[in-house]
């Protein structure tokens, strides 16, 4: 009995000392794991370090961040940088008598217009109208019936901004070109789309290649505009033809007659005159009057230099003849510049330009305000039955605009007129003063001699 208590004895003791072996390895492994809990202390030695970093840091990250603020908006101001003037100041709009006929591109260092044959009509009367409403009477000196284009020329203003020919020779199918189209005064900015090129029927019968199919229609007061590519330059002008296989029933439609089209035309003109047409103040067609023939005068602007000569329009404007000339009326029949006949606009503007050229002409009889006497010509007019003579003072055209800006002026309401005023007196020894106001009487097609 004693024997077994001793065994049970001895069992509990190694149980217990298992037991607390036990216990104590268990507490040897468990700070093992939590270095996680002791980490925050290890640190905190650094903390000194780690504190003086961030003052550093916070004075870089500045310098380095300051940069990206200039160059964020340098990206979308630059496209804006070539928009450059507005295009809209170099077109026309063609009018006859305040009622709209088309447009035309103004042809920049040149002042003449080109524009679309068809949209003149017999071409006489026309004016064109400038962004400031500046209104000048203009003539044909080119035009192609095939491309249906013409070359008009102002009298007496010299328009400067105009626009450039465009360098894409065809513009690419489905590429958008930039439209313009009155609205009251104001021309409104839109665009068309380009659906291809094909080949067209001109007049005569011409087949023309590489003619632009536009998608969408066109007024026949838009005959003429110009389209212009992104960069405000001229990449085509707005012209009739035939669809292809109409030879029979032709319906005539609006198409592109591309820049490539435009710079032949262009080359086949006649050279730009040295100056715009003087400023005269008359306008004149061909006409008899019995056994004289001359220049009849049908408008005579007030305070210009032919009204100052003592020049009569006749009362209203008569009918043409089917030959272009006026038919007989009380008008003034200017029969002579300088003893040279003359019997139309073309040769009056031309003996006018070789009297200017000449060198020293008669005066005007009368000064007023006692200022230098401008250049004149001695015409010879008929009139009420009797032949007189008469002193025509030369004007030289005006470069336009002047004083005021297009930008900042202004266009004039629909149908007001802002006449050109008579510019400086001509020097003799001018380069040349172009031909007066008188004006072209050539039926469409027909191209008028540039002096």
């Amino acid at each position: 009995m004693l024997a077994l208590m001793r065994k049970c004895s001895a069992v509990l003791a190694l149980t217990v000392g298992i037991g607390l072996s036990g216990r104590v390895l268990a507490q040897q492994a468990t700070p093992a794991t939590p270095p996680t809990a002791a980490t925050p202390a290890v640190p905190s030695v650094p903390a000194a370090p780690i504190a003086a970093a961030p003052a550093k840091s916070a004075a870089e990250v500045p310098k380095a961040a300051a940069p990206p603020p200039p160059v964020a908006p340098v990206g979308p101001q630059a496209p804006s940088v070539p928009a450059g003037p507005d295009p809209r100041q170099g077109i026309a709009r063609l009018e006859r008598a305040g009622r709209p006929l088309g447009f035309g591109a103004v042809l920049r260092s040149d002042g003449r217009i080109l524009t679309a044959l068809s949209a003149l009509g017999h071409g006489n009367f026309v004016q064109a109208r400038f962004s400031d409403g500046t209104v000048l009477g203009v003539r044909v000196v080119a035009s192609d019936r095939a491309w249906d284009l013409a070359l008009v020329a102002p009298e007496g203003g010299h328009w400067t901004r105009g626009l450039r020919p465009s360098a894409l020779e065809v513009p690419a199918s489905g590429g958008q070109l930039r439209r313009f189209r009155g609205r009251g005064p104001r021309l409104e900015q839109g665009s068309v789309a380009v659906a291809g090129t094909q080949a067209v029927i001109g007049r005569d019968g011409v087949v023309l290649d590489d003619a632009l199919v536009l998608r969408a229609g066109f007024a026949e007061d838009e005959l003429g505009s110009p389209l212009l590519d992104e960069q405000g330059e001229v990449a085509a002008v707005v012209v009739q033809a035939c669809a292809p296989g109409s030879t029979q029933s032709c319906q005539l439609s609006a198409f592109g007659a591309p820049v490539s089209a435009l710079k032949q035309f262009l080359r086949k003109a006649p050279a730009r005159e040295p100056l715009p047409a003087a400023w005269l103040g008359l306008r004149g067609v061909a006409a008899h009057e019995g056994s004289v023939a001359g220049v009849r005068v049908i408008s005579v602007e007030p305070a210009s230099p032919a009204a100052l000569a003592g020049l009569r329009a006749e009362p209203g404007q008569r009918p043409l003849r089917q030959n272009g000339e006026a038919a007989d009326g009380g008008g003034d029949l200017i029969v002579a510049v300088n003893d040279v006949p003359v019997t139309t606009p073309e040769e009056m503007r031309d003996a006018i330009n070789r009297a200017a050229l000449a060198g020293p002409t008669p005066k005007p009889a009368a000064s007023p305000s006692g200022e230098p006497s401008a250049p004149a010509v001695r015409l010879l007019v008929y009139g009420s039955g009797k032949f007189r003579q008469a002193s025509l003072a030369l004007r030289a055209p005006r470069e336009l605009p002047e004083s005021v800006s297009p930008t900042s002026a202004p266009p004039s309401p629909a149908g007001a007129t802002r006449r050109a005023e008579p510019g400086p007196a001509v020097k003799p020894a001018a380069a040349a003063a172009p031909p007066p106001g008188g004006k072209d009487t050539a039926p469409p097609g027909s191209s008028n001699k540039a002096p």
